[in-house]
C-alpha cells in the first residue's frame, strides 16, 4: 500500500514540475489539484483492510491519469489548455482525476481518522484530514463538460455510489 501511495505522490510531483517548467502558475487548478492528491495519498497510505484496497485502487487509477498528462506535456512540449482539444482525451483525464480525488476524500472521510489506531499521530493527522475534506475539489461542478462525456460521468457516479453502499 505504501509503495502505491508513494508512486502516486512522486508522479503528481512530476506533473507539477512539468507544468511549472512549461509556464503554469503555482495557483493553476491542475497544480492545486495535484497538491491535494499528494496530501490525500499521504494520508491514505496508513489505512489497512478493505479501505486500503479501495484507496490503493484509487491511487493506481489517478497515477495512470497523471502519467498520461505528463507524457502529453513532454511529447507536445506545451502547457495543457483544456479548451483546445478536439478529442477530449485530456478532458477525460481531468474528469477522472477529479472524480477519483473525490473517491479518495470519501475514503478518508469514512476512515477512522483522526484515530491514533491509523497512524499513531492522532490530532496531527486529524487536522490534515479536516483540511483535505474541506477542500473545494470535493464540490467541483462540471458546467463545461462536453456532452459526449456525460455518460462516462454518470457511469462513474454510479460506481462511486455502489462503492459507498458496499463500504457501509
Amino acid at each position: 500500500m505504501q509503495n502505491i501511495g508513494f508512486k502516486c505522490i512522486a508522479k503528481e510531483a512530476d506533473l507539477i514540475c512539468e507544468l511549472l517548467n512549461h509556464g503554469a502558475e503555482p495557483i493553476d487548478d491542475i497544480i492545486q489539484q495535484s497538491s491535494m492528491i499528494r496530501m490525500c495519498a499521504l494520508s491514505l497510505v496508513h489505512l489497512q483492510g478493505a479501505q486500503a484496497v479501495d484507496a490503493a485502487a484509487a491511487m493506481v487509477g489517478i497515477t495512470k491519469e497523471c502519467k498520461l498528462m505528463c507524457d502529453w506535456i513532454k511529447t507536445e512540449d506545451k502547457l495543457i489548455t483544456f479548451s483546445m482539444f478536439p478529442r477530449h482525451e485530456l478532458d477525460e483525464c481531468r474528469l477522472i482525476r477529479i472524480r477519483t480525488l473525490n473517491v479518495m476524500l470519501s475514503i478518508l472521510k469514512g476512515s477512522s481518522f483522526p484515530s491514533s489506531k491509523v497512524s499513531g499521530k492522532g490530532d496531527q493527522n486529524g487536522v490534515a484530514v479536516e483540511f483535505l475534506l474541506a477542500a473545494p475539489w470535493q464540490d467541483m461542478h462540471f458546467s463545461n463538460v462536453p456532452v459526449a462525456l456525460m455518460p462516462v460521468l454518470n457511469i462513474w457516479d454510479s460506481l462511486v455510489v455502489n462503492m459507498q453502499i458496499t463500504q457501509e
